[in-house]
């Protein structure tokens, strides 16, 4: 399958966004032409599973994308998924919820555990793209940025691989307080986490993602960015809880619920190909380089590409741990 991501066509006197960047974190040199996607997601502990093709390589890393609540549907993240897929990773999407109300909360990670386990298996059989050893990566919005906090935090004991990266994005879990660890210190020393949240995120806040901040003081590699609105060009750029919207319909479900038909009107524009992607891009692409783009005394990647007329966009805001 092909995907073309870029900013609507400059018009003559509109200051307009930057287009998509043709290479780097990010950009759209990609090294597979099609993506593989297979439909395990029937159950609330299913998953569907989207490998690069064309070429098929023998092994790849493993993104497990972990949804916001009653987001199910990949056709809502699809373009973000095929941007990862098309990269050369492998992208396992468990579904954890069968509707929006079944099941409860206290199901999420046991059903996101079984359809990891389960994914991972069925990489291991023949004309599967087998998993890279060390090489898994969390990605995870709005509930399942805490799903994700909670597994990485956790792997060993859940029999899981052990996390190399994790990337947050909003994440929260709203009134379901219960379901959330008092702190993360136990995410391993050696992980990479990037945290990105919203100015105008009114539906979890950043709470919980001051939380896993805060406590996940035995892992130096994390910082955390907020992005926000800019209303100097047009189309603006804003910052709410959906951003990272960014529809497919190649992966419809025929799942039409209430995060369907938001993610219907989602938008692909730099906020999601030089934040988001370029973030999870940063982490998996050259460990021993990229991630010096994020975690670099340079923080360049706080800035996030310019308007048209050479204005720079709104910077992200970032936050550091304190060195003692």
């Amino acid at each position: 399958m092909f995907a073309l991501f870029s900013s609507p066509m400059a018009q003559p006197n509109i200051i307009s966004q930057p287009s998509q960047p043709m290479n780097g974190p990010g950009g759209m040199e990609y090294i597979h032409d099609e993506v593989d996607y297979q439909d395990y997601g029937k159950k609330q502990d299913g998953y569907w599973l989207f490998q690069p093709k064309a070429p098929v390589p023998k092994e790849a890393p493993v993104v497990v994308f972990l949804h916001g609540y009653s987001a199910y549907n990949p056709m809502v993240y699809g373009a973000f998924i095929e941007h990862l897929v098309r990269k050369g990773n492998v992208v396992i999407f468990p579904r954890y919820q069968k509707t929006i109300l079944i099941p409860s909360t206290n199901y999420f990670v046991p059903n996101s555990v079984t359809a990891i386990k389960n994914a991972l298996k069925k990489l291991e059989g023949e004309g599967y793209v087998n998993a890279k050893e060390g090489e898994m990566y969390y990605v995870g919005h709005s509930f399942g940025g805490a799903i994700s906090a909670h597994i990485m935090t956790d792997f060993e004991n859940l029999g899981v691989p052990k996390p190399k990266a994790g990337l947050l994005i909003c994440p929260g879990v709203g009134p379901f307080t219960k379901t959330i660890k008092e702190n993360y210190e136990e995410i391993p020393s050696d992980l990479n986490l990037v945290i990105i949240t919203a100015e105008k995120d009114y539906v979890v806040g950043d709470g919980f993602a001051h939380r896993v901040f805060a406590t996940a003081e035995n892992t130096p590699n994390r910082i955390w960015f907020k992005h926000f609105t800019d209303e100097y060009g047009s189309p603006n750029v804003t910052s709410d809880h959906l951003e990272v919207y960014a529809k497919n319909k190649a992966y419809d479900t025929g799942d039409h619920g209430y995060s369907y038909k938001r993610a219907r009107s989602s938008k692909i524009d730099v906020i999601d190909y030089n934040v988001y992607w370029r973030a999870i891009d940063a982490l998996i692409e050259a460990s021993d380089e990229q991630p010096e783009l994020i975690f670099g005394p340079g923080h360049e990647f706080r800035n996030i590409g310019n308007w048209s007329d050479g204005t720079p966009i709104k910077p992200l805001a970032m936050l550091k741990p304190t060195m003692s």
